[in-house]
């Protein structure tokens, strides 16, 4: 093999080895939360090429340098290696270690004259990988649909009934939203509405994760651990040995067409078309920060998006507020095609179980972080009440609105240094603390409020919409009766997870 031809694909090894976390985000989690679209791949690799030929010509300089540029090459090349393997195994390294092993450990290999031979041949033999990977990265693209996803139709939920509208609202606290709301953040919608329902002051959400507590809040049954994959979700339930399906769980929609209803599910960050059963009609949306970036900023935007990424560079001022600004048109995004579904669907929604996961008031936001959100979200249920109102079906339709997690101020406080808390926002850190969600009942033709001061946890809010469905919950007195009788069948303060942001 000639000279170049061996410098290159040792290079072309290397570059993928930089870009890892990238390939490993790409074709693994990120095709479950989001599938890898196509120009992500391609920026990936145009980034690995362009690496490969600026190491390329760094080894053809490297050899035609005296002594100490041919030594302060080797370490550079045994450096990206071991800060490579440092970045993977950075959760479980102290950072004295760590700084140890990535100042030190590549002098004393370098030491060793035989040390960069011996790598050097080590990333020729693995050159075929990279065609695997390449190869790889178009396959996962080419099974990539559209980021929104609609599936099915509404028709089984046009006929006149009973009917539940289930409204989750990611991320919202009782103690910042109601307990101690601060003084410049109105919300007269839930305001209103409390007035009007039953309303749970001691409510508990199953986990303090999406992740974990959507399946939770579905299924009915405590989730000890997720493991997703593209399409699939598998859950361990705390009451089994074995990771189990979501997709052969039994959830709020299978029992609702046991009874006969048409069901329909709207939301974010799961992507509950491919994981549930038994839906009559489906939206999810698939965006990414980075998709959303892209359809800003193009091709050349995605490619920059690997770079800032890599070690050293993604803690940069520049790649933090990029990555902030990313998010915030991301998560605009996402809200924007949920809402705008909500709408086309509920004027038809007239029978049967529909719940609706909106990504408010959860971070980030375009103005402020939390607080703004807050005050979007009642937007958003006084807009869904008006319209449910226009279609005569706000009056007769149970409306359950609940959170899956409360607001995780320390969560958003470490990993997006690009995001930071207004001042009225970090008075409120300690809210953390406080992990209740609001639980609010507003059962049909009801017209004055209730409260409800006894703690619960919200795993048993399917059972809770089964029997709305079926006419045994009808007022804010059965209500209470049933909550006093089934309040016991789920810890009010186990939050089954693993953690994660």
């Amino acid at each position: 093999m000639k000279q170049y031809q061996r410098d290159f694909l040792i290079s072309l090894v290397l570059a993928n080895f930089v870009l890892f976390q990238d390939w490993r985000y790409l074709l693994g989690r990120m095709s479950y939360f989001a599938s890898p679209q196509p120009f992500r791949v391609v920026a990936i690799i145009f980034c690995g090429l362009v690496f490969a030929a600026v190491f390329t010509g760094g080894i053809w300089l490297a050899r035609r340098s005296g002594n100490v540029g041919h030594w302060v090459a080797k370490w550079l090349f045994v450096q990206i290696i071991v800060s490579g393997v440092c970045i993977v195994l950075r959760g479980y390294l102290s950072d004295r270690v760590f700084i140890f092993i990535m100042v030190v450990v590549p002098v004393l290999l370098v030491a060793h004259p035989a040390v960069p031979r011996a790598v050097a041949t080590c990333l020729l033999v693995l050159s075929p990988c990279v065609a695997f990977l390449y190869a790889r990265g178009i396959w996962e693209v080419s099974r990539v649909s559209h980021p929104e996803v609609i599936q099915g139709s509404v028709n089984r939920l046009s006929a006149p009934g009973p009917r539940v509208l289930l409204l989750v609202f990611d991320g919202m606290g009782e103690y910042v939203a109601f307990t101690r709301r601060p003084p410049g953040v109105q919300m007269p919608a839930f305001d209103r509405l409390r007035r009007e329902a039953f309303v749970a002051e001691a409510a508990y959400p199953p986990a303090d994760t999406t992740l974990v507590s959507m399946p939770a809040l579905l299924t009915g049954k405590a989730v000890v651990d997720v493991r997703p994959s593209h399409d699939r979700l598998r859950l361990h339930y705390s009451a089994e040995k074995r990771f189990q399906s979501m997709a052969q769980s039994s959830t709020i929609f299978s029992e609702a067409h046991e009874l006969g209803f048409g069901t329909a599910m709207i939301g974010w960050y799961h992507p509950y078309c491919s994981i549930l059963r038994d839906l009559d009609y489906c939206a999810h949306i698939e965006a990414d920060i980075e998709d959303e970036r892209y359809r800003r900023g193009g091709f050349m935007s995605k490619a920059l998006d690997v770079i800032d990424a890599l070690p050293l560079l993604h803690r940069t001022s520049f790649a933090q507020q990029r990555n902030a600004q990313a998010g915030r048109e991301s998560h605009e995004y996402e809200t924007d095609f949920l809402i705008r579904t909500t709408h086309e669907v509920l004027p038809k929604f007239q029978s049967g179980l529909m719940v609706v996961h909106l990504p408010i008031p959860h971070p980030p936001a375009l103005q402020g972080v939390y607080f703004s959100n807050l005050i979007e979200a009642d937007n958003e249920l006084g807009k869904i009440r008006e319209i449910m109102e226009k279609a005569g079906t706000w009056e007769d339709t149970t409306v359950l609105i609940t959170a899956d997690h409360w607001w995780r101020t320390r969560t958003w406080d470490s990993p997006w240094p690009g995001f930071s808390w207004t001042g009225d926002e970090l008075a409120y850190l300690h809210a953390d603390e406080d992990k209740r969600v609001p639980l609010i009942a507003k059962l049909p033709r009801q017209k004055n409020g209730a409260s409800y001061t006894t703690d619960f946890n919200t795993l048993i809010l399917s059972r809770m919409i089964h029997d709305c469905l079926t006419g045994e919950i009808m007022t804010a007195k059965d209500l209470r009766v049933w909550i006093n009788r089934n309040r016991s069948n789920a810890p009010v303060h186990a939050y089954f997870h693993k953690a994660e942001p």
